[in-house]
């Protein structure tokens, strides 16, 4: 959202105005559904050189406004964050696998508990509500640091 009260489906878009192809509304008559969609839509297509990919449907390139900052259009994919995201899923595959291998509570919790997501909503609740009573920043970090703490990397 603008100063103006202005939507916009991403921070990056703001930028370029309301009068832009990226203003999906504002704040006084709601969000236009047809132009919200028609950006998803873009967004969502498959990209050139993607069919074939091994990363395909887990890596980033739906993101219209990586794309957008990236190439200039949303349905494009930067050869750069391309690579990085087939670098990334090495990672992600090798850390997963040594964490499930060593019965990692946090990692398992995290991504085989069907429940998880609404345990984590109400503990970060609590959480918030505990940092807030006692007056103090919020103790919310990223639940990754643990998880990478616990497998002994360390998070750069």
């Amino acid at each position: 959202m603008d100063h103006e009260g202005y939507l916009y489906p991403c921070v990056q878009f703001v930028r370029e105005g309301r009068d832009s192809a990226w203003c999906i509304g504002n704040v006084f008559d709601g969000v236009d559904e047809t132009v919200r969609q028609r950006i998803r839509a873009a967004s969502n297509q498959e990209k050139e050189g993607c069919a074939d990919c091994v990363v395909k449907g887990r890596c980033n390139n739906t993101c219209g406004c990586l794309n957008w900052q990236t190439t200039g259009t949303i349905s494009a994919v930067s050869p750069v964050l391309c690579r990085y995201e087939q670098m990334l899923m090495k990672v992600a595959d090798r850390v997963g696998k040594k964490l499930c291998r060593e019965r990692n509570p946090l990692f398992l919790h995290k991504h085989y508990n069907a429940a998880y997501p609404v345990i984590s909503l109400i503990e970060d609740a609590a959480k918030w509500d505990l940092d807030r009573t006692q007056n103090r920043p919020s103790s919310l970090a990223s639940p990754h640091l643990a998880i990478l703490a616990s497998a002994g990397i360390q998070d750069q």
